[in-house]
């Protein structure tokens, strides 16, 4: 029954494939499951496999996979030349689709949904403009909609109040899975989950359709409206220390019905990092990858050790690990909800009474953003702290080139490149609880005149000092 447990993760990586293909590999993982735990397995097998992947797949494609790892930042440059002949060859491939039903009820439902530029796009940017993909994924999406949710919601986004009242306990109450509260390095949305703690979320007598709307849910809640995520892509990682996974058949299918969500939604996984503290588990990690197509095996980390282990290696990957979900108390891991999960909860809710109103708004700080408010917990924020640390090398530029500027000239000057995006920074000022807008360049001015002032006038030239700021636990501290 070991096997079976790993069917839903193969769904992940192959959702072109059914339940008896997949079924082909948990064969091998079987065998491969005994060796680990009779003997030292042999890997002859899996290198055999892992060599005739890599043969099928260019250099640059490896390349992008250690880049997506290592959280730099791949998104796709958008020209409006790419995306108007993206849309027209999508339009095509999905005409080329002989079987679509559940697309053409959903079509002749509500035509301005389906056809919605923003839509298409976000299945476009999932499969890197690959329209073929994305017109094969946007049908399969159209199917489960239709059979977790029903025809009356097929054509409109499913909203919290479409939960029903178990599901909404359960979501608020359990929070298994949760975003954090600030991006990584590279500005990619991080998805948490706390693995020891699905289990509740397993109710009634088809808990894999009850996971599976609440997965959806999440997912689409979080991707609908936030288009940077949609470019960069996601980070998902599966905190899986203490976890005693059960490898029964509820199990399973929650599995499979997590892995058919995760399949058909647009999100674009660009690495995937799996902690546990289990020596035993170390092979068994190792045969799981095999699974996995290359473009998701290079993406796939086991990280093996410790909380404060598992915490560094996460921080070396550009992970905010100061903001994960959880408390580490007497060597007990108890997730905490309060740290940002019910927050988001309260957000949601107002987003989608008034969509059009957050339509533009941000949803999530990323490591690079500059906060234009008053106060200490959003100047320590890690983009703002990196920014003071820039603006003592651009003064001690300036000293050392004999250029004179006052101060107000100088803020316009740095403010105007951060509007004109040669500066990979950006200014953001809070509008309400847990929403933010881009600053005005007269804000942005103001905020930049402000650090200015606190600054020590340079020496005429002395060269730059190394910013002091390193990337630590401390420093990744946000709002």
């Amino acid at each position: 029954m070991k096997e079976l447990a790993n069917l839903g993760f193969l769904t992940m990586a192959f959702p072109d494939k059914d339940e008896s293909a997949c079924q082909c590999h948990c064969a091998l993982f079987d065998d491969m499951f005994q060796q680990t735990v009779q003997a030292e397995p042999s890997f002859s097998v899996v290198d055999e496999i892992i060599d005739e992947a890599l043969k099928s797949h260019s250099p640059a494609e490896q390349d992008q996979a250690f880049q997506d790892m290592n959280a730099v930042s791949t998104a796709i440059e958008e020209t409006e030349e790419l995306l108007m002949s993206s849309l027209f060859q999508l339009e095509a491939k999905l005409n080329e689709i002989p079987q679509k039903n559940a697309y053409m009820i959903a079509y002749q439902q509500n035509r301005d949904f389906v056809c919605d530029v923003e839509f298409r796009l976000m299945f476009l940017r999932a499969k890197r403009f690959d329209a073929k993909k994305a017109a094969e994924c946007i049908v399969k999406h159209m199917e489960l909609k239709l059979k977790l949710w029903g025809l009356a919601l097929l054509t409109r986004r499913i909203t919290f109040n479409d939960l029903d009242a178990e599901s909404q306990q359960v979501f608020a109450n359990n929070g298994a899975i949760q975003i954090l509260p600030v991006r990584d390095s590279a500005g990619r949305v991080v998805f948490f989950s706390m693995e020891k703690n699905h289990r509740p979320n397993y109710r009634t007598d088809t808990p894999e359709v009850f996971v599976s709307r609440l997965l959806w849910y999440y997912l689409m809640a979080v991707l609908e409206d936030d288009v940077e995520s949609q470019k960069n892509g996601i980070v998902y990682v599966a905190y899986s220390l203490g976890n005693k996974p059960a490898f029964d058949d509820a199990e399973r299918k929650v599995l499979w019905g997590a892995g058919e969500v995760s399949g058909v939604c647009p999100i674009r996984i660009t690495s995937f990092l799996y902690c546990y503290d289990q020596p035993s588990q170390k092979a068994l990690m190792d045969i799981f990858a095999v699974g996995l197509q290359i473009t998701a095996r290079c993406r796939f980390q086991p990280i093996f050790g410790s909380d404060t282990e598992c915490k560094h290696k996460m921080m070396t990957l550009g992970i905010p690990v100061n903001h994960l979900p959880y408390d580490a108390i007497d060597d007990q891991i108890i997730l905490n909800n309060n740290k940002f999960f019910n927050k988001w909860i309260d957000i949601r809710k107002r987003i989608e009474a008034n969509p059009m109103i957050y339509k533009q708004d941000i949803k999530l700080l990323g490591m690079n953003d500059i906060v234009v408010d008053k106060g200490r917990n959003y100047q320590e924020h890690y983009g703002s702290k990196r920014f003071r640390e820039f603006l003592v090398k651009e003064m001690a530029k300036f000293a050392s080139s004999g250029t004179t500027l006052s101060k107000p000239k100088m803020a316009r000057q740095i403010a105007d490149k951060i509007a004109a995006g040669t500066l990979k920074m950006r200014f953001v000022k809070n509008v309400e609880k847990g929403v933010w807008r881009l600053a005005t360049n007269q804000e942005m001015a103001a905020k930049v005149e402000n650090y200015l002032r606190r600054l020590p006038k340079p020496v005429p030239g002395k060269l730059a000092e190394k910013p002091r700021l390193r990337l630590t636990d401390r420093d990744l501290v946000a709002m």
